[in-house]
């Protein structure tokens, strides 16, 4: 199980920092409720083909995301179980 360390080290801080990323996208950019607000970033943007949302996009990655660095997280603690549980200790 120690071997997977880096790797889940590595995922973790990967995931988290676009987690972190597409959560203030989300937070900041026109939703698709606010409709005058998006056509008028569509219209100055001329990107979006008919039915498709960066939007929804960005908040569909986001939760998969979030769904995978769940697990890498819980896989962080096991891994180093041995190591926090001691750290808890002392504290």
């Amino acid at each position: 199980m120690k071997r997977f360390r880096p790797f889940v080290s590595v995922s973790s801080f990967i995931l988290f920092m676009f987690s972190a990323v597409t959560g203030l996208y989300m937070f900041f950019a026109p939703h698709p409720a606010r409709k005058p607000v998006q056509e008028a970033v569509e219209a100055a943007v001329h990107v979006r083909p008919e039915g498709f949302s960066l939007y929804g996009l960005v908040k569909d990655t986001h939760e998969w995301a979030s769904l995978v660095l769940a697990v890498i997280i819980i896989a962080h603690v096991m891994i180093n179980w041995k190591s926090l549980k001691s750290y808890l200790v002392r504290k």
